[in-house]
């Protein structure tokens, strides 16, 4: 909900922020926002975590001090008065930048379980096993906005690994078109077995896009910027920023794309996809089959959200935010989707703006570890402030005269 400028950045406060903080007026400011809960929002639906939609250690109630100041922070982040009262003017900037809790990750535990502290990365919160051993002799780098840039060590602590095109020689998706700004991140499931297979699968649909039509002799540039292996390995295969791929419809000019090596469906798999949920409301339903969701591996899902804070880090442009993480089984996809209406900037999944059914278990993923990061943040930042307000504090008081 609360994100600065800079994607994977923490703004600092202003003096003349920490000072006004110091002089909230907490019961005014309750009483404020308590007249407010009902006739101009419902708290229920505030983006999270003022909402009590989600019962947990940071659930702040409105009639608290703890709302007055996270309201507070939130209004000093952007540029508002921080008077802690969640009026029409903050509440409307707030909205803009929505991510409420789905319902889905609330009724499927998404998150990855606690490990012991020394094997927990404080970037990325706690790690699952990787599948395979990480792999040697590759780059570690991706391509982005013409540069080869490394993955940083917290990624590689936890044995994620990656290749590109022009260090390690991975396939090219070339194309004809350029462009200069991205401001999305795409999440793909392949429905194949491997990196490799799903290469050969979009090479052989920009064959097929260049035998008929408008495209005859050219083929549109079907492609995909990662790909996401069983192991964990992300190999890059065009330039995130410079390069642009059909990959997401609507999005194509405008996002980034990674392909997480996934048959989707048990009757299209077999090991290491070997583990299976019963379908829930995104999942797609084979003819004449079951609703049933094959896992991504736990070395993917270990590495998913590490990456897309990491490009949402290189790429300014995406913010490190989950637009569409509200949509549940009564509203499916993002309002005007058929008519090419594109979500709001950030992380999304290809099923929530277009006709396929892929991605969604993975951002549902990404988005849980985001929320466990925000939180732990959050709440250091609340202490950070806390300490820093206090000392500020001690410092104008020595400064002052008693007048008595």
């Amino acid at each position: 909900m609360f994100e600065e400028e800079g994607p994977g950045s923490r703004r600092a406060f202003s003096l003349g922020t920490m000072q006004t903080m110091q002089e909230l007026d907490v019961p005014e400011a309750i009483a404020f926002n308590k007249a407010q809960d009902g006739p101009l929002w419902i708290q229920e639906a505030l983006p999270w975590p003022l909402s009590m939609r989600v019962m947990g250690p940071f659930v702040i109630a409105v009639d608290t001090k703890a709302f007055v100041t996270t309201v507070a922070m939130f209004q000093g982040m952007h540029g508002l008065l921080p008077d802690g009262k969640l009026g029409a003017a903050t509440y409307a900037l707030m909205k803009s930048m929505e991510t409420v809790v789905p319902e889905s990750t609330v009724a499927h535990d998404f998150e990855v379980p606690e490990e012991d502290d020394e094997d927990e990365d404080p970037a990325f919160g706690s790690a699952k096993p990787q599948l395979a051993p990480a792999r040697g002799n590759v780059s570690n780098c991706l391509i982005i906005a013409g540069k080869s840039v490394s993955l940083p060590d917290a990624m590689l602590r936890l044995g994620i690994t990656a290749s590109n095109y022009i260090d390690d020689g991975e396939k090219h998706f070339d194309q004809n078109r350029k462009r200069t700004e991205v401001t999305h991140f795409v999440i793909h499931e392949s429905v194949t077995m491997s990196a490799a297979q799903t290469n050969r699968v979009l090479d052989a649909k920009r064959r097929k896009s260049g035998k008929k039509g408008r495209n005859k002799g050219n083929g549109w540039d079907f492609g995909i910027h990662l790909n996401l292996a069983p192991d964990g390995h992300i190999s890059c295969h065009a330039d995130l920023v410079f390069e642009r791929l059909v990959h997401a419809e609507q999005l194509n000019s405008r996002s980034a794309g990674i392909e997480v090596v996934n048959p989707y469906n048990p009757r299209f798999g077999r090991g290491p996809f070997t583990e299976t949920i019963p379908g829930p409301w995104w999942c797609w339903k084979p003819q004449n089959g079951k609703r049933v969701y094959t896992l991504p591996t736990p070395a993917q899902l270990c590495a998913i959200y590490p990456l897309c804070e990491f490009v949402c880090e290189q790429i300014p442009t995406i913010p490190l935010m989950f637009p569409t993480a509200s949509l549940n089984k009564q509203n499916t996809r993002i309002d005007g989707w058929k008519d090419g209406k594109r979500p709001a900037p950030g992380i999304v999944a290809h099923r929530d703006f277009a006709s396929h059914a892929d991605g969604r278990y993975l951002l549902e993923h990404a988005y849980a570890q985001w929320r466990k990061v925000y939180a732990e943040g959050l709440a250091a930042d609340s202490e950070r402030l806390a300490a820093t307000a206090a000392e500020l504090d001690g410092t104008i008081s020595d400064g002052l005269e008693d007048p008595y």
